[in-house]
């Protein structure tokens, strides 16, 4: 409200209170207020990163404000680093269509597509999904997609769904734990418990957002977008705000793709009993593995995520390492680096989290399954591609006049900021996953021997070089970052208090249809 203030503390003169003025030649002049520029932008970033946000399924036992409340901070994430919202929507993509290549392989007769692929396939693939489930909607379902049957295929629906903690293991009435994909398919394949046949129509049924909801906020963000493009064929300022705005719309289009198959809103997962009770070890989607991203895993070797859910009784045991060759440990620096990560932690979960607490009843926040482990390096590129087009965005704004020549530079110095840590981002991490294999006689992970047959392995000096400076980006870089995102919101609602007479004036729509 302070900021409306401001906006409203400049005096305006009767003119530009009018919807409408007269040009020199008699034509009518379309003008807009400025809380018509406010209410445009404010609808259309609040259609993209609330509408855009798709929340994990919530505990059994979990209030309602509970799961709002885990939206409402996955929503303020989506304003201060978008970018990671979109790495976790690609992670659990990713790992998606893994499951279900891995379940039809093993429980069906189909045949499994492949899963790997270069970064233009998962941009295709995600336009694929739009145009199917697009063309579904016009077209009546065929036999395969209502049969009921141990054969019946998983589509990517269900590798989404399950990561959501779609299916919880129920035990006598009563809710064990959710289940991960591991966990779901050696107890599959045990017999312990049935399949839940539940078909790729009634998982989107689910959702509490159909396709036609979907396209009305794509429709928003489209006009909004044709609004800006407009503005500038005819020569008209676009204001700071709708700039900001602007940047949202391109990010919420690619989130919106990567997640077009992921049920929204869900509230309650599906049952599924066991069969022969009594006992059935407890799994967890990451066993024998850290919880760190092959992007960030030389961040710390003795950290965990602690994504753990209210309703979880038991928690994993911690696995520290009798030494840290890397000198972690040492304090004061270690006290400073572990404050920093518990202040990161939701954004290294949305980068890393691949663990579910012992016997919890909900998967973490930002839980994307390990089957989309190998492909994590393709996500962190497509991320940081994304994430630097979504800083170039603000650029568009960098001749704009703006009141001061303090916020102009402070505009300017934080364009800069937004768009470079993304990029040192990538290239660091591409070193570090270029050097990875230290010069040590220590055993390569069976990962590790099939993604290359003859692993290099480098001097441990570079290891050591490029870890400070990965900490550094992400430790100090992100706070910069969120910092610099902060003073773009701030400095796009402080500019409206004195604008050009130009930004007032509305386009002339007349203008672009053809007409004799």
């Amino acid at each position: 409200m302070n900021l409306l203030r401001i906006v409203d503390a400049q005096p305006m003169s009767a003119s530009l209170l009018l919807r409408a003025d007269t040009s020199p030649d008699g034509t009518t002049i379309a003008e807009r207020s400025k809380y018509d520029i406010i209410r445009s932008c404010i609808f259309t970033i609040i259609a993209c990163v609330w509408t855009s946000g798709h929340p994990n399924i919530a505990a059994p036992r979990d209030a309602g404000w509970k799961a709002f409340k885990r939206r409402v901070v996955t929503m303020i994430y989506a304003l201060i680093a978008p970018e990671a919202i979109v790495m976790w929507a690609l992670r659990q993509n990713i790992a998606a269509r893994r499951i279900a290549n891995d379940y039809n392989s093993e429980f069906t007769t189909h045949e499994a597509s492949a899963d790997d692929g270069g970064l233009w396939t998962y941009l295709t693939d995600a336009i694929k999904d739009i145009r199917r489930s697009t063309t579904q909607w016009f077209t009546d379902l065929s036999d395969d997609k209502v049969l009921r049957q141990g054969d019946q295929p998983w589509a990517k629906t269900h590798g989404l769904f399950i990561q959501m903690g779609g299916f919880m293991l129920y035990s006598n009435g009563r809710p064990i734990r959710v289940l991960s994909f591991k966990d779901f398919k050696e107890l599959r394949r045990s017999g312990k418990i049935d399949d839940p046949l539940v078909t790729e129509g009634e998982l989107k049924d689910r959702t509490k957002s159909d396709t036609l909801s979907k396209a009305l906020v794509v429709l928003q963000t489209t006009w909004f977008v044709c609004q800006c493009l407009a503005r500038w064929m005819e020569g008209l300022p676009v204001t700071e705000l709708e700039v900001v705005t602007l940047g949202f719309a391109v990010l919420n289009a690619v989130i919106y793709a990567v997640w077009w198959n992921k049920p929204q809103g869900v509230q309650v997962a599906i049952a599924v009993p066991l069969k022969n009770d009594p006992l059935v070890p407890y799994r967890t989607a990451g066993e024998a593995k850290g919880a760190d991203d092959e992007c960030v895993n030389f961040l710390t070797a003795d950290q965990r995520m602690d994504d753990s859910s209210s309703h979880s009784h038991e928690r994993q045991p911690d696995s520290k390492p009798q030494g840290d060759p890397d000198g972690m440990e040492a304090a004061p620096a270690n006290i400073l680096f572990r404050c920093a990560a518990s202040l990161l932690q939701p954004l290294r979960g949305m980068l890393s989290c691949r663990t579910i607490p012992l016997g919890a009843h909900r998967v973490p926040d930002f839980y994307a399954d390990d089957k989309g482990r190998q492909e994590s390096g393709k996500a962190c590129t497509i991320a940081c591609i994304v994430g630097t087009v979504f800083g170039a965005v603000h650029a568009l704004a960098w001749a704009s006049a703006f009141p001061s020549l303090p916020e102009r530079v402070l505009w300017r110095l934080s364009t800069v900021i937004i768009i470079a840590e993304p990029v040192f981002m990538l290239i660091v991490g591409f070193l570090y996953e270029e050097t990875k294999y230290e010069d040590s006689l220590s055993p390569l992970s069976p990962q590790d021997v099939q993604q290359q047959q003859k692993p290099r392995r480098t001097s441990s000096s570079v290891k050591n070089v490029l870890r400070p400076i990965f900490i550094i980006l992400f430790f100090l870089g992100t706070p910069l970052y969120i910092l610099a995102r902060f003073a773009l919101i701030i400095l796009a609602f402080l500019s409206l208090r004195s604008l050009p007479l130009d930004a007032l004036k509305d386009v002339s729509w007349t203008s672009f249809i053809p007409h004799l």
